[in-house]
């Protein structure tokens, strides 16, 4: 999926999860994308895998075009009006990075938790964030159904021809 991102989908740009935990706690992101240099601004979605509890991902996907940061959580779809406390730290820690990282300011930001496919099982949160992800970058539904086992075939084909891809470019 991150080679996906990385090479086919340039208007993208992808915050690592343990850059997630940089930012929640507030501190420096001078160095992230900055091999990107100017072409941040030119990016139109950013993908950001988030584990606030150390036991359930999370996806937040930032539309910089339309300024929505969606919240996507693959136990519950979450109406906008009454959303969770992870929503509003999500929201609150997001703005401040665009806010430092790209000079937006806070009230130009909605926060919005768009319909979802949801997992069915405790163990697959990873796997519909993975899905959430590649949906968003094509600009697809998330609300196609999608079993967890096909969701970990996919994801395992779409690792595998990554590094497959890697490897012929070292040779």
């Amino acid at each position: 999926m991150l080679c996906y991102v990385m090479f086919y989908y340039c208007h993208v740009l992808y915050i690592p999860s343990t850059t997630m935990l940089v930012i929640e706690r507030n501190h420096s992101t001078r160095r992230l994308w900055e091999d990107r240099g100017e072409g941040i601004n030119d990016s139109t979605l950013i993908i950001a895998p988030w584990n606030p509890t150390n036991y359930h991902w999370l996806l937040i996907a930032i539309d910089i075009q339309n300024r929505n940061i969606l919240y996507l959580n693959p136990l519950e779809n979450t109406n906008t009006s009454s959303l969770p406390p992870q929503a509003n730290q999500a929201f609150t820690m997001m703005t401040g990075f665009l806010k430092n990282k790209m000079k937006i300011e806070e009230s130009e930001w909605r926060l919005v938790c768009p319909p979802h496919i949801l997992q069915e099982d405790n163990s697959s949160c990873g796997v519909y964030v993975c899905h959430y992800a590649a949906q968003l970058v094509k600009n697809e539904l998330l609300t196609v159904p999608a079993s967890a086992m096909l969701l970990r075939k996919w994801l395992q084909k779409e690792i595998g021809s990554c590094t497959l891809d890697n490897d012929n470019e070292k040779n």
